[in-house]
This record gives C-alpha cells, structure tokens and sequence, in this order.
C-alpha cells in the first residue's frame, strides 16, 4: 500500500547470489504467484513480471563482488529499483491514457514525436503520478536488504555452490583449499629435514 510492499527484495538478492537466470525467474514467478494468490491476474501481468524479473537481472552485476561488498553495492540498486521500475510499470498503462494526436500538449503521449521526446514525457509522467510511491518502494527495497541481505546472500550462493573463499585459506594448484598453518608446517618439517640432512654430511666428512 502506498508503496510500503519490499517486493523487490528477494529478486534482488537472488539475483545478486545465484545469477541473471535464477533471478529473473523468481521474480517473474514471484509477481505471478503473488497475482495468483490476490487474484489480481489481469491483461498487464506480463509487463509486470518482466519488471519484477529485471530486478534480478540487475542484482546479477554483483554475482562476480564478494558477499559483503556486494551486500553494501546492493543498498543503491535496491533504492533505485523503485523508481526505475516504477517507469517502466507505467509503460503498462500510459499509452492508452488519453493519447492524442500530433501537436496536441494535453497528453504526455504524442504518437509520432521524437524518442527522446517521447522519453521525457514518459519520465514527467512518471513524477507526477507515481513518483512518490516508487521512492518509498525503493525504501522500502533497502530497508529489507539491510535488515536480511548479508546473511540471505552468505546463505543463497553457499546453496548455488559459489561460498566465497575464505580469508584464511590458500588456493592450490588443483583449486583446492589448504590451510595456511598446515603449508607453514610443511616448510618447517623441510626445513629440518634439510638441516639433519647437512648435520649428517658434516659428521661424515
């Protein structure tokens, strides 16, 4: 209501921790799912779900950061997912209301003026009708990645099979993982190998 509906969160973080393709899918099935559920199921839900989806294709730009930097990264998409998809849902229903003809300023849409034109009038369509709601949406987005979003996207990409390495581990030539201790203690044991190896030379001489 108003705005105050976090839907954006989990495509975001999905997106964020599993990819382009696992993140528009749950938010496309989310927005259909959720029509479902309230029964709001009408001749616009395609664009919607679109919408929805790309919120997880845009968390996917973080899918390469590690967890906590892509969590703080996340905190600007979140709050510019409400406005940005907030004009791209008006895309919906703008076209058909009260579309004029060239020259007419009565509408915003003008059917033959210049994209960039076009463009513009859709934005301050956008302002003046929807803005406020899509701000408080993004708010709303972030204020549920803050509160959720490190430990969900820890949890998401250990599930997908992409747990960040940890800082106190060494890869290898294979890609696996050793500890840093258990490689100083390899060094130590060669090393007094070598110098029994030299005390024993020395006593034979």
């Amino acid at each position: 209501m108003f705005g105050v509906e976090p839907v954006f969160v989990l495509p975001l973080l999905v997106g964020v921790s599993a990819g382009a393709s696992a993140g528009f899918f749950v938010g496309a099935g989310s927005c259909l799912l959720s029509s479902m559920l309230v029964d709001t199921v009408a001749a616009p839900l395609p664009g919607q779900m679109l919408a929805w989806g790309l919120t997880g294709l845009i968390g996917a730009l973080l899918v390469p950061v590690p967890t906590k930097p892509a969590w703080l990264l996340s905190w600007p998409l979140a709050v510019l997912c409400g406005p940005v998809l907030g004009v791209m849902l008006n895309l919906i229903g703008w076209p058909t209301e009260g579309a004029s003809t060239v020259g007419q300023t009565t509408s915003d849409v003008v059917p033959g003026l210049p994209g960039t034109i076009t463009i513009q009038r859709l934005i301050r369509y956008s302002v003046r009708t929807s803005l406020g709601i899509d701000l408080t949406r993004g708010v709303c987005t972030l204020a549920g990645v803050v509160l959720v979003g490190l430990p969900a996207i820890s949890a998401l990409r250990t599930a997908w099979g992409r747990p960040d390495k940890r800082a106190d581990e060494t890869p290898t030539a294979r890609g696996t993982l050793i500890n840093p201790a258990a490689v100083e203690r390899r060094k130590q044991s060669r090393t007094r190998a070598m110098e029994w190896s030299k005390d024993q030379k020395e006593d034979a001489e």
